[in-house]
């Protein structure tokens, strides 16, 4: 360890508490870049939009009235927003990546036809049910569905338009936000 001592910005500093504190940077500064990374990226889905430069919103689903519409886009189970982590964190190289089979398609959107291998689908009827409460007489009606079988369904290809709802990639504004966040680690060295 060099011992010795320097001056930066008119303070005199310890050049081996300097190069320890340094090193100990060096190590924890990928993991905090990684970690700003994953929640910038996991923040598109609470905003509903990319943010390059400013917040471009996500185009809109179309309306179905049999599906939850209450719900954020590209949010059902949370699955595709928690795929999204670090695989790789080096002081030369941090990679953030989302493990779902289909997170490339919504990310980067898809037009064509896809194929449909056949595949045997549940058969079920749906029942009015009339109940009658015990306490206060009044029957209600509430539906009830019963699988009543299968169906083969043959392969077939159909068309499909996923527009792009990008949620990871290149950002501006992240670059700008890991930037102050290097700065801000590097300044604690010379406290």
């Amino acid at each position: 360890m060099a011992k010795g001592f320097f001056t930066y910005k008119g303070r005199r500093y310890d050049f081996g508490k300097v190069s320890v504190d340094f090193i100990k940077t060096k190590k924890i500064l990928p993991r905090i870049i990684a970690q700003e990374a994953v929640n910038f990226f996991k923040d598109r889905f609470r905003e509903q939009g990319w943010k390059y430069t400013t917040l471009k919103s996500w185009k809109k689903r179309k309306s179905n009235p049999r599906k939850r519409t209450g719900r954020g886009i590209l949010i059902d189970s949370g699955k595709l927003r928690n795929a999204i982590h670090a695989e790789k964190e080096t002081f030369k190289e941090v990679v953030i990546v989302n493990d779902m089979p289909y997170a490339a398609v919504h990310n980067e959107g898809f037009h064509g036809r896809v194929h449909v291998s056949a595949h045997t689908r549940s058969k079920s009827k749906v029942y009015k049910v009339k109940q009658t409460s015990l306490k206060t007489r009044k029957t209600t009606t509430r539906k009830q569905r019963l699988r009543t079988g299968s169906v083969n369904v043959s392969s077939f290809t159909r068309k499909m338009n996923i527009p792009q709802r990008q949620f990871m990639g290149n950002s501006a504004f992240l670059n700008l936000k890991i930037d102050r966040e290097i700065l801000r680690i590097i300044d604690r060295i010379f406290d």
